[in-house]
């Protein structure tokens, strides 16, 4: 190998080198501060929604509580019968449904029916009780005895709506006259207006995030797929929130693919405890970083090709007197040494 290829490929290696050190320095820089900047975009997003679900039931407990306190300020003979209930009460119920597009709305008496609004019905009716044929007695009904045992706010889990087929929750309280139990207020609330929310959020931003109930089951999530299903995941999940700060960054083993997770576990003692978090692949958050690392790394190569052609040809053009001079003593010293009889020509340089 003669000195000019000698001097091109130690140039190459050298710019070679000092390109992938640039690119893989940058990349761990860049890997670094992209993970802090979606970890704060994921709590900001988180934030949003966790303002969503708190505002939705601060509005269901203030229609309960309007009806309650109505309730409350009417003499106790307008409440003393069934029919009384049903005039007085009754269009209070209509009301509060339509506006608030509840799915139901309804007072479950100590008798064990029901006093009940709902969807496609604009009226009121009774329903249930311990001789009805349906079986359906309030008194024995989770919400009804919850409240009643808590003398507070009751909420339900998740379960699926009867009249829509659609994902619910139910908000339950007491309401007392003269020390008196009149009856339990209840409403039943669907999820479709929240779970746009997260479509949204999954449309806009492609973001996996979902609110776990508290048997740690999904009932909100920008994948569907997931909702209402039980995973042991998610139990890791809820107690490792249970743990953490809010929205505080941990990583977690999904099936053997690190996942970085972000969680808050509310604890508002009015309401049923719910774990919101997002979730995403480590690999997918870095993937870009790692894109732009193999393109800086491709360009410098490229860079480092252009200017060892450039120095090759530079190198040739600047050592060409060399040659020349090497060529001449060469001939010089072969004629002195009787090799040739022919005596050099001058070098040209």
């Amino acid at each position: 190998m003669n000195i000019r290829m000698r001097v091109t490929l130690i140039v190459s290696i050298i710019v070679v080198c000092a390109m992938i050190g640039l690119s893989i320095i940058g990349m761990v820089r860049n890997k670094s501060n992209f993970l802090d900047i979606d970890t704060k975009s994921q709590a900001n997003s988180l934030m949003v929604v966790d303002l969503l679900l708190q505002g939705k039931n601060a509005s269901s407990k203030g229609a309960l509580l309007a009806i309650k306190q109505e309730i409350e300020q009417m003499p106790m003979d307008l409440l003393d019968t069934e029919e009384k209930l049903a005039k007085n009460i009754g269009q209070l119920l209509i009301i509060q449904r339509n506006v608030a597009g509840f799915s139901a709305s309804y007072i479950g008496l100590p008798s064990g029916k029901v006093l009940m609004t709902s969807i496609g019905l604009n009226k009121v009716e009774f329903m249930g009780g311990i001789n009805d044929p349906s079986g359906y007695i309030s008194t024995q009904r989770g919400w009804y005895i919850q409240a009643v045992g808590k003398n507070s706010l009751y909420q339900s889990g998740v379960y699926v709506d009867a009249f829509t087929n659609k994902n619910a929750i139910s908000y339950a309280i007491p309401v007392y006259k003269d020390s008196k139990l009149i009856g339990v207020l209840g409403i039943d609330v669907l999820l479709e207006d929240l779970q746009q929310q997260f479509d949204l959020l999954n449309k806009e931003s492609n973001v996996n995030i979902f609110a776990l109930d508290s048997n740690n089951i999904p009932y909100l999530a920008t994948d569907k797929s997931m909702i209402l299903k039980k995973n042991k995941l998610f139990d890791e999940i809820a107690n490792i929130s249970s743990r953490t700060d809010d929205f505080e960054y941990f990583q977690i083993n999904d099936n053997g693919i690190i996942k970085a997770a972000q969680c808050k576990t509310s604890d508002n003692k009015d309401f049923a405890t719910y774990t919101l978090c997002s979730f995403n692949s480590v690999e997918d958050i870095e993937a870009p970083v790692l894109q732009i690392a193999y393109e800086q790394m491709l360009i410098g190569i490229i860079f480092a090709i252009a200017p060892s052609i450039i120095i090759y040809i530079l190198v040739n053009i600047f050592l060409k007197p060399l040659d020349s001079i090497s060529h001449g003593l060469t001939n010089f010293f072969k004629f002195l040494n009787h090799e040739t009889k022919q005596a050099p020509k001058p070098i040209a340089i």
